[in-house]
């Protein structure tokens, strides 16, 4: 049965994009700029030091300093060191499972990208406004390593900012060629959103997403983040006849005609109401479920087609009450089941 459902270099082509400093928020509570001209510091930006005549016999003991930098030297010491001390951060603080949103900072058309990354890969890449060139998406990984090889490139000015405890990049912004014009580029991350994750035990709140994508089969509603991490379902379970149940008054949703879970882990609608795994297809990933405790639900059906409205719908959350936002439902198959 068909499913019903479901680096770098910035690519030069952004060396058309116009001189704009970048000034982020969106990525930690305080930040530190660090911009720097060329020529304006002597000396190799690594810092490696000779080491001093050892006795072969001594035992070294185990270190925890960083290992020394791979950055190749450049004019922009302050920058490289600070991209250094950012990086060992976002290593330090393990987070590999976020949703990242990013802009062009150019002479372009306006548009903003956001990236999925699980365990450190990214796995699902949206744009949203007009764009004049495509990119596969980015991790944050990535533009550490962007940042990097710009500073190879001995442009004329490279500035960058980083969250002072993730280290996350929270911009970056490079001119070129000072005597060129609308050759600068960069880049602003717009928000960083953990994917929060515990051990044991799944996730310990829910992902910082919207339900936004509805999902259509049987008698009831879903509702899906756009990354497919989060899925709420709702279900008759009741008696009903062949039109389903009744939901033109209001319908509590926690009582024993109906089920209502929340979902948290990966490609929740893969294969969506399909009973039949075709090579290649995904399946949904399941790291937690959480009980509708309360909520109604109030709507009309016509023919293959249901809408609703969610009110008051609360969430056991590891014994703690999570409120959802109130949700506009669709159902285009209304009634229609795998089979």
């Amino acid at each position: 049965m068909t499913n019903r459902l479901l680096p770098f270099r910035l690519l030069l082509l952004l060396v058309t994009c116009s001189a704009l400093l970048v000034v982020s928020t969106a990525c930690g509570s305080s930040e530190s700029t660090v911009a720097s001209d060329a020529g304006s510091a002597e000396g190799d930006s690594t810092g490696d030091v000779a080491p001093e005549d050892t006795d072969p016999t001594d035992v070294t003991p185990p270190t925890t300093e960083a290992p020394p930098s791979s950055i190749a030297p450049n004019n922009f010491p302050e920058v490289t060191a600070d991209l250094v001390a950012a990086r060992e951060r976002w290593r330090a603080a393990a987070i590999t499972d976020y949703v990242m949103t990013w802009s062009p900072s150019c002479f372009c058309p306006a548009s903003t990208f956001t990236d999925t990354v699980n365990a450190g890969v990214l796995v699902d890449h949206q744009k949203s406004g007009d764009t004049f060139y495509q990119t596969t998406g980015w991790t944050m990984d990535d533009l550490f390593s962007n940042i990097e090889l710009v500073l190879a490139d001995d442009p004329a000015r490279v500035e960058a900012e980083f969250d002072p405890e993730t280290g996350a990049v929270i911009s970056y912004w490079v001119d070129l060629d000072e005597m060129m014009a609308d050759e600068e580029f960069g880049i602003e991350v717009v928000s960083l959103e953990p994917i929060i994750t515990s051990q044991p035990g799944g996730p310990a709140t829910l992902p910082d997403v919207e339900l936004v994508e509805d999902w259509g089969c049987g008698f009831g509603f879903n509702k899906g983040s756009a990354d497919q991490t989060l899925g709420l379902q709702i279900f008759f379970v009741g008696e009903w006849t062949d039109d389903g149940p009744d939901i033109s008054t209001p319908v509590d949703i926690s009582g024993e005609d109906w089920e209502a879970i929340v979902y948290v882990g990966k490609d929740l609608f893969a294969d969506w109401c399909d009973d039949v795994l075709e090579e290649g297809e995904l399946l949904p990933t399941i790291d937690a479920e959480y009980r509708v405790v309360a909520g109604t639900i109030v709507g009309q059906v016509d023919g293959w087609m249901a809408t609703g409205t969610l009110t008051g719908a609360v969430v056991n959350v590891d014994g703690q009450e999570v409120a959802l936002p109130d949700l506009d439902l669709r159902n285009d198959d209304w009634g229609f089941f795998a089979g």
